[in-house]
């Protein structure tokens, strides 16, 4: 009989030990991958953690456009062994639910298709959101931004301190208008700390109004934006000052001229196409994306004296092939060029909260989501 009671009671430690173990895991379900370097995972809860990452090494382009319903979104970034996810967060009180997408320097996909990775990572993947859009129908993206001749050491330091960085989960989490989303980030001394000469900027938008929000001179600089001026890319937008070397100029220009093709589904993702960041290759792009080879000065830009010498390199190397290259490394998992693509070209519905989106500018396979 004792010997019976002892067993009981250790199957019932033993159960009690996988029941906990398996309640860690509950937070989180790793759903696999969809496609090359895009994953899936889905949250009950998730750990806010502002201090997880200094980004210190990590930077990206982006483009963005408003056009009524629709939200078109370019992600840029180096090609690289670092993947993307689809990230899920449900409802809780205090929270809404949402979708976006996420990229975190933590994971290779070399790594996460091998399962050779920090589990405890995976709970961290929220705070790291490039985008997204919640179940009230508020969409937020950030871009990097030159931060050449701007303060950003805190927006209010009576206020706590928080990353530029994960303002963005914030939004989705419990903001229910682009108003209130506003009212977030005013409530939290923002600080930039990608880089001495980086910052971010963002777009945030509901069903009736869109928010260009910078940080410039250690103050939020908010505009509400309309028609055509709907656009972010790479520079200052509520400001005349133009920093010295501004880079997505073009990729602006193109947006802003084409703008109408934005008021359908199909229309967006023809603008995010137009706007790749692959055409910085070709010597042909017109017009010629100068500004993101980050070699020349905003006068040299203006001037038209950057336009020629890089239209030379580029011929020099034979950068006219790089269309060609990127899909045979991207098919061979060559990653030895770091050239830089348009890893993901997302378009958000606002009225329907969901999201479509391509990845690695392969533009054959659309894959569909929602909050």
């Amino acid at each position: 009989m004792k010997k019976f009671l002892i067993l009981i009671l250790l199957l019932a430690l033993i159960t009690l030990g996988f029941s906990g173990c398996g309640k860690e895991e509950e937070d989180y379900r790793y759903l696999g991958p969809i496609a090359p370097y895009l994953h899936e995972i889905e949250y009950d809860d998730y750990e806010f953690d502002k201090d997880m990452l200094t980004v210190s090494d990590y930077t990206h382009a982006c483009s963005a456009v408003r056009n009524g319903n629709f939200v078109g979104r370019n992600f840029d970034f180096c090609f690289s062994d670092v993947p993307e996810f689809i990230v899920y967060v449900k409802a809780k009180e205090g929270r809404y639910a949402s979708v976006g997408v996420a990229q975190t320097p933590l994971f290779t996909e070399t790594a996460l298709l091998s399962n050779n990775i920090n589990k405890e990572h995976l709970k961290l993947i929220p705070n790291m959101m490039l985008d997204g859009i919640n179940e009230k129908g508020v969409f937020v993206c950030n871009n990097i931004v030159s931060n050449e001749g701007i303060l950003n050491t805190g927006t209010d330091p009576t206020k706590e301190d928080l990353s530029v960085w994960f303002i963005t989960r914030k939004i989705l989490d419990h903001a229910a208008s682009a108003d209130e989303a506003i009212e977030i980030m005013k409530s939290y001394n923002l600080v930039g700390d990608l880089r001495d000469k980086e910052n971010l900027h963002f777009m945030i938008a509901d069903e009736t109004k869109t928010y260009i929000v910078e940080i410039i001179d250690n103050k939020l600089d908010v505009k509400e934006k309309t028609g055509n001026e709907q656009i972010m890319t790479n520079f200052l937008c509520n400001t005349d000052y133009i920093q010295e070397h501004p880079a997505g100029l073009e990729r602006y220009d193109i947006l802003k001229a084409n703008y109408e093709k934005g008021s359908t589904f199909t229309g967006m993702q023809e603008l995010l196409y137009m706007a790749r960041f692959s055409q910085a290759y070709n010597s042909d792009a017109e017009p010629l994306r100068v500004s993101d080879a980050g070699l020349y000065s905003y006068s040299e830009i203006q001037s038209g004296e950057a336009a020629e010498s890089y239209r030379e390199v580029l011929e020099y190397w034979g950068y006219e092939a790089f269309e060609y290259d990127i899909a045979h490394n991207i098919r061979n998992n060559d990653l030895s060029d770091a050239w830089w693509i348009t890893v993901s070209n997302s378009t958000y519905d606002i009225a329907n909260r969901s999201l479509k989106i391509y990845v690695q500018e392969n533009y054959e396979r659309c894959f569909e989501f929602k909050v």
